[in-house]
């Protein structure tokens, strides 16, 4: 008998943030500006499940620009201008995995 070593190599599934474009909301009443920023991000080259990526939210230009689950929501009273939103997504089996994407919104 004889005793041998394989080595596999696996690699870690390409994650994919795609930035966003919202839809310009009245910062006098707020609302959701962009619902559910997952849906053109990919991981392993398809449409992202729920529930095998962590979402979380990184950044913003305002205080009144948040993620409310997957949306992207405008607090009433926020002045008008051109913001941003970070968002990252990683890989639940590989949680080092990640990647960010950002919304653009416009509040009016």
């Amino acid at each position: 008998c004889d005793d041998a070593v394989v080595t596999v190599p696996v690699g870690v599934p390409v994650i994919e943030a795609n930035d966003d474009v919202g839809v310009a909301i009245n910062g006098f009443t707020g609302g959701t500006s962009f619902s559910n920023v997952l849906v053109n991000d990919k991981l392993n080259g398809t449409s992202v499940n729920p529930s095998a990526i962590s979402l979380s939210f990184v950044s913003s230009g305002h205080p009144g620009i948040s993620l409310n689950g997957a949306n992207v929501d405008v607090a009433a009273g926020t002045p008008a201008g051109n913001y941003s939103l970070t968002y990252k997504i990683c890989d639940n089996l590989n949680p080092t995995n990640c990647d960010q994407a950002v919304v653009s919104v416009e509040v009016t």
